[in-house]
């Protein structure tokens, strides 16, 4: 049953993919969390979906707690799964005001893919911090202390990466932790900015399909078809078009047009009126029309009738 809320949730919404494929217990020790809640429903992979079981690090009275929660979730009275959040929303929204305020927390993955559309195709990309560290996302969670979901706060995206995207999730330090778990809202709000220490690269193809859980997910992808200059030794020198650019064909369609507009108006010039009647007169006489008189002339001087003729004249009888 858990497996088919994943997929529907899934289905409902758009984008959205991180990776993490991080031991629990290694989660454990680098966050100095004083415990793993419902570490059965962490599941470590390449390809991280919405709808799935994520750990999330959160603050308790005793001190840091990890929780595995479900990314995503559907406000009362909206149809579609939320799972982002963006910072500049965050108090504004009735949906987040309330939760900026007590129920912050920070999901942590690896790293997390984009999109660039090539013409029909996209290539999707790997992101992942410069220092090899893992990331840890500003986020926010809703629901009850065991059972409860979250989204993931985005900002404007940097210059360097504003090429695939606009927005980008906000990127937590280590040493920032605390301020955006306990510190208030205004200490936390001036944490939403953009993170430029990171390095991208393009990954296959297969990570487009959320069941697809492979290392070749985060694995830079090199295209191997090379794309070989056009010369007269190469066959597409053999299917070049002959006149690529588009100004030379309009070009010979004006020259076209002179010398035929030139042709014509020496025809006009050179042949006098007199001739050209002549020569239709005798036209005429060649090839003489075939109008109503001399249809019947013709149909007279025949010994026997046309078929079509005698047909309807015994219809008529």
């Amino acid at each position: 049953r858990q497996r088919q809320m994943c997929i529907r949730d899934r289905r409902r919404v758009r984008g959205g993919r991180t990776a993490c494929t991080l031991d629990p217990d290694q989660l454990q020790t680098t966050y100095k969390a004083n415990q793993f809640q419902k570490r059965e429903l962490y599941r470590p992979s390449y390809n991280v979906g919405p709808g799935r079981y994520q750990p999330v690090l959160r603050k308790t009275s005793t001190g840091r707690s990890l929780t595995s929660l479900k990314w995503g979730f559907s406000p009362s009275g909206l149809n579609r799964l939320l799972i982002n959040a963006r910072s500049s929303s965050l108090t504004k929204k009735p949906t987040f005001s309330r939760l900026v305020s007590t129920k912050r927390c920070l999901a942590i993955a690896e790293g997390y893919f984009e999109w660039e559309k090539i013409g029909k195709k996209k290539q999707p990309y790997f992101f992942k911090r410069k220092d090899g560290k893992p990331m840890v996302f500003a986020a926010l969670w809703n629901g009850k202390e065991d059972e409860g979901s979250y989204v993931v706060v985005t900002t404007e995206a940097g210059k360097a990466f504003s090429w695939i995207h606009d927005r980008m999730p906000v990127i937590i330090e280590d040493d920032a932790i605390d301020t955006w778990l306990n510190g208030s809202v205004e200490q936390a709000l001036a944490l939403l900015k953009p993170f430029d220490e990171l390095i991208f690269y393009p990954v296959s193809p297969v990570v487009g399909n959320s069941r697809n859980d492979l290392p070749e997910c985060i694995q830079k992808f090199e295209n191997v078809e090379e794309k070989k200059p056009i010369t007269k030794g190469n066959i597409t020198y053999f299917f070049k078009s002959a006149n690529p650019n588009p100004n030379q064909k309009v070009s010979n369609a004006k020259e076209k047009l002179e010398n035929n507009s030139f042709i014509e108006n020496q025809i006009k010039t050179e042949i006098p009126k007199e001739t050209k009647i002549s020569v239709k007169n005798e036209i005429k006489k060649e090839y003489p029309v075939l109008n109503r008189e001399n249809r019947k002339r013709q149909l007279s001087d025949m010994t026997e009738p046309p078929r079509k003729l005698v047909k309807i004249k015994r219809e008529n009888n």
